[in-house]
């Protein structure tokens, strides 16, 4: 059953158990610290929080469904993250990886490791990607579908895009290595592709 929360949630776990929390209104987040089991979080109202969530190296499946999401302090998110939510913000420090996933608003996503998926993306509204230490990112699923365009600043290394919508791409800093395939324009800001271009 969901739960109605007038205060912070702090949740800490270690080993391989599961840790679910489910509110019926808003859920802000104090702290989370949990271990390698799977990690699912359901607000009806908007997620947010003041301490930051950490998972175990190697950690399963962590899932998010909420109304809005604000995750901006640096999360060590290390499971695969499957997103349901409106307008969305996620900073990771470990890089990102994305189960099935649709978002009905703006995405904005902070990573200082690598961002890749295993199933779809869906997003209505504008999408914005900062990379740092050089991370590369790699949303490949034949099924995503990016409504508005997908801007990716930052540290980069390789670009690799598939998207069945009619969302462009927008680069403001050089890439190792793009190959894109899209609906939508490209836009390069005066960046340089140091090895290969391939767009389709």
């Amino acid at each position: 059953d969901a739960n109605v929360f007038t205060g912070g949630v702090s949740l800490k776990n270690t080993g391989a158990q599961d840790v679910s929390v489910t509110a019926a209104n808003d859920l802000q987040l104090n702290s989370v610290d949990v271990g390698k089991g799977k990690l699912n979080i359901s607000a009806t109202g908007a997620l947010s929080q003041t301490g930051i969530i950490k998972q175990a190296a190697l950690a399963d499946a962590m899932t998010i469904n909420a109304g809005t999401v604000a995750l901006g302090l640096d999360n060590v998110l290390t499971g695969r993250l499957s997103l349901t939510s409106g307008n969305a913000a996620i900073t990771s420090s470990a890089g990102l990886s994305l189960g099935a996933s649709t978002v009905t608003g703006t995405l904005d996503l902070n990573l200082k490791g690598n961002l890749d998926q295993n199933d779809y993306l869906k997003v209505t509204g504008a999408s914005n990607i900062t990379m740092a230490n050089t991370g590369n990112v790699t949303l490949t699923d034949k099924n995503n579908k990016l409504d508005a365009d997908l801007t990716i600043q930052g540290v980069i290394g390789d670009v690799n895009f598939f998207n069945t919508g009619a969302g462009g791409l927008k680069l403001k800093n050089s890439v190792q290595n793009l190959t894109l395939e899209t609906g939508g324009a490209l836009e390069l800001s005066p960046i340089t592709v140091t090895n290969k271009l391939d767009v389709k």
